[in-house]
């Protein structure tokens, strides 16, 4: 008796387009975003050039996925995507890049604009942005948005670059020397002082310049970073603020863009941005900006003690070393209310990110934010932000 034969499925095979990740380098985001595409489509992904460093033969490709220009970029990724005669999506390159290819990259103007705002919501005049060179186009984009909101909120801003006109070897340039300029800068500043910095990575060289200089984070120096890498921000010195580029929409859009040009679309004439960028505030800039030193001493103890059942204007006037009437004259003149009044702002905040991110109880959420019962907690929500907390989760939930 002969055995049925299984229909064939190689034409199967052949029908799944194969692409070329060209990325010597990715945030975790990215990665997910190029995965949740490649699903949808089927699609067959070649890590060659990612798992060994070396580049592929161009035969059996139907399309490549590139950062080019981003970190562990190489010209000859470059040179291969500028060569391949097949359709190409880029997600790093700017408009001037010779490379013909679809583009999908991230509102770097947005990212500065963020900024700007949050500097601006915390009472900052004085701000800085530093970077290894505005001939990046990342960098360059994010500067100009940054100074434009400055403008806008008629605040003064000012660029340090640590390594003006360099390019893709900034990279190789000494972390020293780049301490180095960041600490004569700082050094001859005013503060309190804002800076906003290229990316995480360079954020930490402002910590360390901040660290030589004996300049307390964020007292002195409120410091934002750009990328939201968890491996950085949470473990860092001084935990960080960091604006979030939406690197997984980016990766979904770009590979959706080129599956469109491999069906036969034409490459848009225009860039597709990505806005939707978000900042998350840690404790490198959870400060009110402040002359008096005293005071934003107080402020940070608050910040990071906030769920401390037994904080009050005692502790820290003593932490703070001052009597507890200077420091009630202190906050009076500087920040208009009083040490208790700023405790409980500070805590009722906390209450909101929490009702609105978390499924916690009530009851959870009273004792984290160190109120001393759910009654208690119910009655200062309310007269802060005008809902009980039960509403003000039902309006966030309405509202997503």
């Amino acid at each position: 008796m002969k055995k049925k034969m299984l229909p064939s499925t190689s034409s199967h095979v052949r029908e799944r387009k194969r692409v070329l990740l060209l990325i010597g380098w990715q945030a975790r985001s990215t990665e997910q975003g190029i995965v949740r595409y490649a699903k949808e489509a089927g699609w067959s992904l070649n890590l060659h050039a990612m798992r060994t460093g070396t580049l592929p033969e161009p035969e059996g490709i139907d399309g490549v996925l590139c950062l080019l220009g981003g970190v562990g970029s190489r010209i000859d990724m470059t040179e291969f995507a500028r060569q391949v005669d097949v359709p190409v999506v880029d997600m790093h390159s700017d408009e001037a890049a010779t490379v013909k290819a679809g583009r999908v990259l991230i509102d770097n103007l947005q990212v500065g604009r963020l900024a700007a705002d949050h500097f601006e919501e915390r009472g900052f005049t004085r701000c800085l942005f530093v970077c290894k060179s505005l001939i990046d186009h990342s960098a360059r984009d994010r500067w100009k948005g940054f100074s434009e909101g400055l403008k806008k909120h008629e605040m003064q801003g000012d660029v340090l670059e640590c390594f003006p006109g360099a390019g893709a070897g900034a990279d190789q340039l000494s972390p020293r020397q780049c301490i180095d300029r960041l600490k004569m800068t700082i050094a001859e500043s005013e503060y309190p002082l804002a800076i906003f910095a290229e990316n995480d990575d360079f954020a930490m060289f402002v910590l360390e310049a901040c660290d030589k200089l004996k300049v307390r984070v964020p007292e002195e120096v409120a410091l934002l970073g750009c990328g939201n890498h968890s491996l950085i921000v949470d473990f860092a010195p001084v935990p960080l603020s960091s604006v979030g580029p939406d690197f997984n929409t980016r990766a979904y859009r770009a590979a959706q863009l080129l599956d469109q040009l491999m069906a036969g679309e034409p490459i848009p004439k225009e860039p597709i941005f990505i806005e939707s960028a978000k900042l998350v505030t840690r404790r490198s800039t959870d400060i009110l900006a402040v002359d008096d030193l005293r005071v934003a001493t107080a402020l940070d103890l608050i910040r990071r003690s906030y769920s401390d059942k037994n904080l009050n204007t005692t502790t820290i006037a003593e932490t703070t070393g001052v009597t507890m009437r200077t420091l009630a004259r202190l906050f009076n003149s500087h920040i208009g209310w009083s040490v208790a009044e700023e405790i409980k702002q500070t805590r009722i905040r906390k209450a909101c990110r929490l009702l609105e991110e978390t499924g916690l109880t009530l009851s959870e959420i009273a004792d984290q934010i160190g109120f001393g019962g759910l009654q208690h907690f119910r009655r200062n929500f309310k007269q802060t932000t005008g809902l009980s907390p039960r509403d003000w989760r039902l309006k966030h939930d309405a509202d997503t």
